[in-house]
């Protein structure tokens, strides 16, 4: 007695085989691919579109551009979007602190008639990149300091 499990294979094998004889008849090859396969494929897919998409989407700024901003008293928010857990790695001096993951619920805070700058710990870390892709979306002025918390301490900038 064969189960449905059994029958399952034996078509898929059945109809290899005559994809396999075709491609020998008709001069082509057929190509197979796990389920596997074809998610990998999808995220390879999915993150090559998010590195396009970013780099126009989203305007970033140097660590000396906002120097001279806070140096100018340019009237700029300045938002650490890390997570709580990661408050001791330190705040760029007069920073707000709105994790990235609670902006949607608290873009009342911000004012959208001043630039808005993110930042996050490096510049490995996506999150000040994802805050201002969602700021500008909302409809502020906002850009990226990649270099974060970091890159900041790092130049013996003044930090709380």
């Amino acid at each position: 007695m064969t189960n449905s499990k059994d029958l399952k294979t034996e078509n898929t094998d059945k109809e290899i085989q005559k994809d396999l004889n075709r491609s020998e008849n008709e001069g082509y090859a057929v190509m197979y691919k796990s389920e596997k396969d074809k998610v990998v494929e999808e995220i390879k897919e999915e993150n090559s579109m998010a590195q396009v998409k970013n780099p126009s989407q989203v305007k970033t700024i140097s660590k000396d551009e906002l120097i001279e901003k806070i140096e100018g008293n340019e009237l700029i928010q300045l938002v650490n979007v890390l997570k709580p857990e990661y408050y001791n790695f330190g705040f760029i001096k007069g920073s707000m602190k709105i994790p990235v993951d609670e902006l949607d619920q608290r873009l009342g805070e911000l004012d959208k008639n001043r630039e808005v700058i993110t930042y996050c710990a490096h510049y490995e870390c996506s999150a000040s990149r994802r805050a201002a892709e969602k700021l500008s979306a909302a409809g502020f002025n906002a850009r990226a300091y990649e270099g974060g918390i970091k890159e900041w301490k790092e130049a013996g900038l003044p930090i709380e």
